[in-house]
Order: C-alpha cells, then sequence, then structure tokens
C-alpha cells in the first residue's frame, strides 16, 4: 500500500459515482470491528493536534499503541487505534461521530479512515476505484443499481490523501497478461451466453486448470501458444455452450460438499470478540438447516463441527441443506446470479490474481468467499418465509435484498479483517480442493 497526494485521473465502476456515505443512518458503523493501522506522518499529524489540548497527552496514550521496532513492520504498521470493549474506536463518540474528525477536520484522520469505504488500485499509471463491501450502502449501490458495474471517470476530484494497493507487476506471462485476462474474466461474468453464474465460473475454472502448467508466477516460459488457445477457447460459443451442458452433468457430491460446509462452521471459531455479527450469522444458519430435520433437536445440537452430528443426521443436514437450495434457486436463482456476478466483478478490481502463485489458488479463494456468502443467505432463518410467499414478488426481492446487504456487509468485513479465508483455503487444500472436480463442488455450493 502506498500513498498518493495530488490531483489524479480515476477509473471507476459506475457505482462509486453514485455513492455518498449516509452516516448515521447506516446500520452498520465504519467506526467500529475493524483493525485500523496508522503511518508514522498520520500519527505525528493526531498528536500535533492533541498535544494542543487538555489532557491530549493522556488521551494519546490511551487511544493509540505504538508498535515497537520490529513489531508489524510494513507501510501503514507505525501503531493502531485502539478499541473500546464493545469493539468501536477509542476517538468514536456517545453520538457516533469521530472526535479527530470533529474537532480537527478530515484532514487529521488516518488514510484507512479518510478512503474507506474506497479501494484504489494502481497498474502501471492507471488508477481504479472500487467499493469495499463492508460498506452495506456500497453493498446495495453495487448489487441493486443497473449497469452498476460499468467503468466510467470518477466525477469526483480525489485530492486528498489516498491509500492505494499497487498490482504486482513483474516479467512473468502471468504479469504481462494480467490486464487482458482480468478482462476476459469480467467478460465472461457479464456474458449472455452461459445462462447462469455458476457456469461462467465453471468455463473460468476449466480454463485456469488448462494453461495452469504455463500460466503462474514461477513459470518463466514465454511460449504463448498454450496461453492463447486459453484465450481463444473462453471466447469461442460452441466451447462455452459445451461448458454449459458439461457443468450441467456433474453433481453435488455428498462428502466434499460437508467438508465445504464443515469448514464454513469451524470459521466461526477463527474469529473473536469483533466478529459477534459473523458467528451469529453462520450459527443461525446452521440451525435454520436443522430445523428441517426430523426429530433432531437444535437445542442438544453441538454445530462446532458437522462430523460431530451422528451419522444419521449429518446425511440429513445435507439433505435439508439441498432441499433448501432447491427450493431457493427455483424462486430466486437470477437475483442471487446478479448479487454474485457483481460481486465477483468488483473482486476483479482488489484481488488481483497476480497477488496469488496461480489461478487455481486464485479461484480457490474467490469462490470461497463466494460460497460461503451463498450458503449463509440461503441459511437465513428469513428465508423460509420469503419461499412461502413468492406470490408478493416484490415485497419478497426487498426483503431478499436487506438480507444480502446484511451478509455481504458482515463477511466481507471478516473477510478483510481476519486470516478466516486464507485459513480456511489452507484447509481446503489439505482435502486437494485445487483440482477442477473440487473446485467445482465449491461452483455448487
Amino acid at each position: 500500500v502506498n500513498k498518493k497526494t495530488t490531483n489524479i485521473t480515476v477509473t471507476a465502476l459506475k457505482y462509486m459515482n453514485e455513492f455518498s456515505c449516509i452516516g448515521s443512518d447506516c446500520e452498520m458503523t465504519c467506526c467500529a470491528g475493524w483493525n485500523i493501522h496508522i503511518d508514522k506522518p498520520s500519527y505525528r499529524r493526531i498528536k500535533s493536534h492533541l498535544m494542543r489540548t487538555p489532557g491530549g497527552k493522556s488521551q494519546l496514550k490511551q487511544n493509540i499503541k505504538r508498535y515497537k521496532k520490529g513489531e508489524q513492520e510494513g507501510f501503514n504498521r507505525f501503531g493502531h487505534i485502539k478499541l473500546k470493549e464493545d469493539q468501536s474506536c477509542s476517538f468514536l463518540a456517545k453520538d457516533g461521530l469521530c472526535n479527530l474528525q470533529r474537532d480537527f477536520g478530515e484532514k487529521a484522520l488516518p488514510g484507512t479512515c479518510s478512503t474507506f469505504p474506497r479501494r484504489i488500485t494502481l497498474h502501471e499509471t492507471n488508477f481504479e476505484l472500487s467499493g469495499d463491501f463492508g460498506c452495506p450502502e456500497i453493498v446495495r449501490k453495487s448489487l441493486l443499481t443497473q449497469h452498476s458495474m460499468n467503468r466510467v471517470e470518477y466525477n469526483d476530484n480525489l485530492k486528498k490523501t489516498l491509500l492505494h494497493g499497487p498490482i504486482e507487476q513483474g516479467n512473468t506471462l502471468y504479469h504481462k497478461y494480467y490486464k487482458q485476462f482480468r478482462e476476459i474474466m469480467i467478460d465472461t461474468l457479464e456474458s449472455k451466453i452461459q445462462p447462469t453464474f455458476r457456469q461462467k465460473m465453471f468455463a473460468l475454472v476449466f480454463i485456469a486448470k488448462k494453461i495452469h502448467p504455463h500460466f503462474n508466477k514461477q513459470n518463466q516460459n514465454t511460449n504463448l501458444e498454450p496461453i492463447e488457445e486459453g484465450i481463444s477457447l473462453i471466447k469461442n460459443k460452441e466451447f462455452l455452450n459445451l461448458m454449459t451442458e458439461t457443468y450441467e452433468t456433474i453433481p453435488l457430491e455428498n462428502n466434499a460438499a460437508l467438508i465445504l460446509i464443515n469448514e464454513i462452521i469451524l470459521s466461526k471459531t477463527l474469529g473473536d470478540k469483533k466478529r459477534l455479527q459473523y458467528n451469529s450469522l453462520v450459527e443461525s444458519s446452521i440451525k435454520s438447516y436443522l430445523n428441517d430435520i426430523k426429530d433432531y433437536s437444535v437445542s442438544k445440537s453441538e454445530t462446532h463441527n458437522i462430523f460431530e452430528i451422528p451419522v444419521k443426521f449429518s446425511e440429513s443436514f445435507f439433505d435439508a441443506f439441498k432441499s433448501r437450495k432447491s427450493e431457493f434457486e427455483k424462486l430466486f436463482s437470477n437475483r442471487m446470479d446478479v448479487y454474485m456476478e457483481r460481486y465477483l466483478v468488483n473482486l476483479l478490481f482488489q484481488d488481483p490474481y497476480i497477488h496469488f502463485e496461480d489461478l487455481m489458488l486464485y479461484f480457490r479463494h474467490i469462490l470461497l468467499k463466494a460460497a460461503i456468502i451463498r450458503f449463509l443467505i440461503i441459511g437465513h432463518p428469513s428465508i423460509i418465509h420469503l419461499i412461502t410467499q413468492s406470490d408478493q414478488e416484490e415485497k419478497t426481492m426487498q426483503e431478499l435484498d436487506a438480507i444480502a446487504v446484511e451478509i455481504f456487509s458482515v463477511c466481507e468485513r471478516i473477510y478483510r479483517n481476519t486470516p478466516m479465508i486464507s485459513k480456511v483455503s489452507q484447509s481446503l487444500g489439505l482435502h486437494d480442493f485445487d483440482t477442477l472436480a473440487h473446485l467445482t463442488m465449491l461452483i455448487h455450493l
């Protein structure tokens, strides 16, 4: 991450031109539940302001933790703002406003605070702007507005200090094809040739597996032929139709699905008290599925590990999940596809594949994120009610959108702020979830 202080031209996803913070009306404050790291200039700036006020020295010590030499080294790692017992920022006032901003102006804020929920990346000389799904209003603007993923010039002239992530550069084909391959992934996700999100992702993963030996961070080979062949295939309508037909013949395999579900259940134990919302979503989804099992007492259930549930109930759990998933998709599959396609396009701007060793690891990473969100949406306790009132289409869709906004926001906060996804991904790697067959199960879930 770097800083830049200048007027710059920024290419943005269209919804960013329509976004504005809704402040105290937001259902999730952006001043709680985050690790807010600060760099040395930010620390000095805050210190300078506070030291001019009565009690400022004491407030500085109480509210900011400075790192010792060798501790948490790196850019933006001079220290961090301490959190209160309720996990809110120590500078957050009772009225929900920031004491730093109110007393000293926006320029006093650390870069993380002044930039959020904007996510800015730099590739060569090109700045690109997207939004962090940890912000519910960003989720609403991106998932629920037409043409939200179109690329446009950003209307606002960004003059303030920006935190931005430079896209890794290198001399391998893996690096040199970055922009071209990203465009292929976006085009595939937005294509109308394949009707569903899952079919599109299967085609992309199939190509990734095909070119994998020639297209990864360690491969110094300069032979373009295998890569160009893969690119040609993914643009071919007949190939995409074949991928659609092939995907539809692959069943959701019980054992692989149970491993995935188990990892989602266990993911809540990787958090701490900052992750109460995420843990609550996981637990309520598990109990919702278990409620569908005849003769199984949820009150007695231990949901820490699905394989600790008696065999007859773990099998019944999977049947309950499949049944709920089937009912949900009969009614809401198109809506879910819109959510997933826009979410993945957004991720392609923020989590570049070249920050991963190869495409298969990258797809495992982003497909895992998407699978957890789908699992929690379908398992949300209110979904049963929505399925039964599906004749009230407009009201039902509004309620589904509200559930999606909540789950995307809560999940993205834990994705960004904890090592949960990388740990679950590593655990899946131990179960060989780097093959085409296993990644297809991630797509299926």
